[in-house]
């Protein structure tokens, strides 16, 4: 009787196998009629998949119902039977806060999200999403804990560092945002940008009037190394000549109210002196790029203010290194490949 139940079971087994593997072509043929702009026959396919593969199926039917018939109710209800029949899928989870973060249901929202990034917390989205869910529903803490997760997903990327920064400023969490714009600066010299972002977030402290701001302000100026506003200025026009710098910072600068600066930025005028004078200064920074993250933050030491490189470390298989520390024991290895200019980073 024993030997009857094995082979029922077996032949039950190789019947659910087969349906799973059904199930997987017609999400398959779903897709790809989806994406050929039919929603109504990727729909009727992803029904008869919900048998085999339930989570994925309903998690499809609810991406089509919001996207391709623009019924966000109908939508959510099936991300959340999607859940209930797989509540391992990172991704319905994911698109459920979607739906509801567009409602502005932050709470509701911030749980989907987190839930998500529970399951999977390799996704950067997941996590850049989830850090704006909490800072809407007003905790900032928490978004800021989030967004530094999500920027050491990918130490290339300056995406969740300025989403910081800029939550950051629109919170009114000042000493934050100043922070956030001083670990893109130094971390990630080679955007224009952020530098300027951090040279008009001092200049606005300093305006604002309010003791505490210019407090905040002037504390920024004077840690060890610490840029300039006018450095910040001048070290974005090196890396981008045509940026446009904010009116009240170039007004601060030029009327002399604020330290100068010692980086040197390409000319732009037609004056032959000048040209000639600048032609050096661009040679120099050109051959600091070229040699790679060691020699450029040595040439420039004011695009990582509040770093200092060692003693190289022995050359590796990736090429020469250096070790840039940072505050609080933290540290950011760079590499420079023979033949590759791109240094690589990661945290340590």
């Amino acid at each position: 009787q024993s030997r009857w139940l094995a082979a029922i079971l077996a032949v039950l087994a190789v019947r659910w196998a087969a349906a799973a593997q059904t199930a997987a072509e017609l999400i398959a043929e779903a897709r790809a009629t989806a994406r050929r702009g039919d929603g109504d026959r990727a729909d009727s396919l992803l029904k008869q998949a919900e048998q085999g593969l339930p989570g994925e199926a309903l998690m499809l039917r609810g991406n089509i119902a919001m996207h391709v018939r623009k019924d966000v109710e109908g939508g959510m209800a099936l991300f959340r039977a999607s859940i209930a029949a797989d509540a391992t899928r990172w991704d319905s989870h994911y698109f459920l806060g979607r739906a509801l973060a567009d409602q502005e249901r932050w709470d509701e929202a911030t749980a989907s999200f987190a839930a998500s990034a529970e399951l999977d917390p390799t996704k950067l989205t997941v996590l850049l999403d989830l850090g704006k869910a909490q800072a809407a529903s007003g905790g900032f803490e928490d978004a800021a804990a989030t967004m530094l997760r999500a920027a050491a997903l990918d130490v290339h990327s300056s995406q969740a560092l300025l989403l910081l920064a800029q939550t950051a400023v629109q919170r009114r969490e000042l000493e934050a945002a100043l922070r956030a714009y001083e670990d893109v600066t130094e971390l990630l010299p080679w955007h224009a940008q952020p530098f300027l972002q951090l040279a008009s977030l001092r200049v606005s402290l300093v305006a604002s009037g309010v003791p505490e701001r210019a407090a905040m302000a002037a504390a920024a100026a004077a840690r060890p190394g610490a840029p300039s506003v006018c450095e910040l200025r001048d070290a974005a026009r090196a890396l981008q000549p045509s940026i446009a710098v904010p009116e009240a910072v170039r007004r601060s600068c030029e009327s002399g109210r604020l330290e100068g600066s010692k980086v040197v930025v390409p000319g732009t005028e037609f004056d032959d002196d000048i040209a000639i004078r600048d032609r050096e200064a661009v040679a120099a920074q050109a051959k600091a790029v070229a040699e790679g993250p060691c020699h450029f933050l040595a040439a420039f030491p004011s695009l990582a203010s509040r770093a200092s490189t060692t003693a190289s470390e022995p050359s590796s298989s990736s090429g020469p290194a250096c070790v840039v520390r940072l505050p609080a024991g933290r540290a950011l290895r760079l590499r420079h490949a023979e033949g590759d200019s791109s240094g690589q980073g990661e945290s340590g």
